[in-house]
């Protein structure tokens, strides 16, 4: 699923996000947790606000991704680095990246809450 919709993100030029089903995983997974995280911290609103405002310079942000890859792969893994430039690199990513770091948490049903007590 999560591969078939980013594989329809399409940048400017219509050109599609080029990525293994196993590096989208990846990525998803990465931005979960970051997610997670901002949500801890109160800023995925602050995060959302940001994204929004800074949306025309994204590819910029790309680009500097790209160049910056080599230094950043010692801190993440450099296919992740790839993947993330290449959402800023499209409105349409964007948007993607932004729904998924400020997504609010899923509500849990009294039916999952009741399985968890047991």
């Amino acid at each position: 699923m999560l591969y078939s919709v980013l594989m329809n993100i399409m940048d400017d030029q219509s050109a599609a996000v080029d990525l293994p089903a196993d590096r989208l995983e990846r990525l998803h997974k990465r931005l979960e947790s970051w997610s997670v995280r901002l949500r801890a911290a109160g800023l995925d609103g602050l995060v959302g606000a940001v994204l929004d405002a800074a949306g025309p310079l994204a590819p910029l942000g790309a680009q500097a991704l790209w160049v910056a890859q080599p230094a950043l792969g010692l801190l993440v893994a450099s296919d992740e680095i790839d993947g993330l430039a290449r959402l800023l690199d499209s409105r349409q990513g964007l948007n993607w990246l932004r729904d998924e770091l400020t997504r609010e948490e899923p509500v849990e049903t009294p039916i999952e809450t009741m399985d968890s007590n047991q």
